[in-house]
C-alpha cells in the first residue's frame, strides 16, 4: 500500500525483521508509532484498491498481507 501512496506523510511505518533462513523471505511488521491519521489513510487506500479489483475491502486486505508470488491471486 505504501508503494501506491503518493504522499509520504500518511504512509504506514514499518520495520523489517531479519531474513528467515527457512523460506528466504524478509517479513515487515507495522511500527507502533502509526497514528489514527495514518491508519485512516491506509483504510481509504485499501477501499479504493478493493473497488479497483472488484473485491471487498476485507478480502483485499487478506490478499495484500499474504505472501503472494506467481500462483497468488494478485500475482497475475
Amino acid at each position: 500500500m505504501n508503494l501506491l501512496r503518493k504522499c509520504d506523510k500518511y504512509k504506514i511505518r514499518l520495520y523489517a525483521g531479519a531474513k528467515r533462513k527457512c523460506d528466504g523471505y524478509r517479513y515487515f511488521y507495522v511500527h507502533k508509532d502509526n497514528n489514527e491519521s495514518i491508519y485512516s489513510a491506509f483504510c481509504e487506500d485499501l477501499e479504493q484498491l478493493a473497488e479497483y479489483l472488484g473485491k471487498e475491502p476485507e478480502e483485499t486486505e487478506k490478499l495484500i498481507f499474504s505472501k503472494g508470488g506467481k500462483n497468488s491471486e494478485l500475482g497475475e
